[in-house]
């Protein structure tokens, strides 16, 4: 891009998560309020952008934005034929006659444009250019330009088991605003307690609720995972239980329990999963069944109670806890693999269970 940028917009770009006030009045005539751009789908299917312009002085305005990355570099690509055009290279989505006008207070400028498919890459950079003047005799319009990134999304699986935060490694979408400059932080899941290998979990439940989950937005602001669907799988099924859906393939049985995302905490956003459906529980937790046959000793419960163990026998269990449709633009797939080990009974006879009693 050949131009020279101004004060305020080399401002803009090497400050852009902090907010900067202009001196020159001209660099206030409008506004943008805080707008989510996505990143381009893999199979570019959200090619429309819609970005608004809050007018807040009686001023003359033109905007130009235009498309940059490695294909076009070098290349000036105008298919309106705008005389306006002041760039030497890149591909202009709104060139400045479009929306040129003398403006109000209060006016609403609704930039719109559509990316062109053949010349996207997995990275393209935005420019924004806001020309503004006092009014037709301003001999000095001051030029803002504001950049964001709109990259390729290229969904991937996420494996919870490994600690840190799900976060990838280059920026994808970003919130744009104005003044204030533009929001960058990847995009990011946090998640703690998904431990590989548990023993004896307390009260023989399969502790999903020590297993929190959360988002981190494009401001680094936490809020609450969202998915399209979750659900946990125990592998080899023996046929243990007589509740959730059996499953196979050429490799192995399984059966699969449908789960849903409980309530955040208020203050930390983080959520934990548990079963979707409520079912029937013996009193001493150690045999599940489906709601509708309940006796009026058993209980309802949401989470999955494993069966007992006989003396001086040691189970090995293997789930994988699998989310499909989280994470940044809900693309991605999340996965949880972990084991669960049981030699013990929290109910039953004296040599494997903490709470028997024996009565000589």
């Amino acid at each position: 891009m050949h131009l020279i940028l101004s004060e305020v917009s080399l401002l803009f770009l090497l400050v852009p998560n902090f907010e900067v006030v202009p001196s020159n009045p001209r660099a206030h005539f409008f506004e943008i309020p805080p707008t989510y751009m996505e990143p381009i789908k893999e199979d570019r299917s959200n090619l429309y952008r819609r970005l608004e312009i809050d007018v807040k002085h009686t001023c003359f305005l033109s905007f130009t934005v235009h498309m940059e990355n490695t294909l076009i570099k070098g290349h000036l690509i105008n298919p309106t034929g705008d005389t306006e055009v002041k760039y030497t290279e890149g591909y202009i989505l709104v060139s400045p006659q479009q929306y040129e006008n003398y403006f109000s207070p209060g006016d609403v400028v609704n930039l719109e444009w559509t990316y062109p498919r053949d010349y996207l890459m997995d990275s393209n950079t935005i420019w924004l250019t806001v020309k503004t003047w006092y009014d037709f005799n301003d001999v000095n319009p001051l030029n803002n330009i504001i950049g964001f990134g709109d990259p390729l999304f290229h969904p991937q699986t996420w494996d919870l088991g490994i600690k840190g935060i799900c976060q990838r490694s280059s920026t994808m979408g970003s919130i744009v605003r104005y003044p204030g400059g533009i929001s960058d932080e990847n995009w990011g899941t946090e998640h703690k307690g998904f431990a590989s290998s548990i023993e004896n979990p307390q009260h023989n439940a399969v502790p999903l609720s020590t297993a929190l989950i959360r988002s981190l937005d494009y401001d680094g602001l936490p809020e609450r995972f969202t998915y399209q669907k979750a659900y946990l799988r125990l592998h080899n099924d023996e046929e243990v239980f007589t509740i959730g859906s059996p499953g196979h393939n050429a490799v192995e049985k399984w059966r699969d329990f449908p789960l849903a995302l409980g309530l955040s905490n208020s203050t930390s956003t983080y959520a934990a999963f548990h079963l979707a459906e409520f079912y029937a529980v013996t009193p001493d937790g150690r045999y599940m069944k489906p709601k509708n046959l309940s006796t009026p000793r058993d209980y309802l419960t949401q989470q999955l109670y494993l069966p007992p163990v006989k003396n001086n026998e040691s189970k090995t269990y293997s789930f994988s806890l699998y989310i499909e449709g989280a994470g940044e633009m809900g693309l991605d797939k999340f996965v949880w693999n972990f084991t669960v080990e049981k030699n013990k009974n929290y109910f039953g006879s004296f040599p494997n269970s903490d709470y028997a009693v024996e009565v000589s």
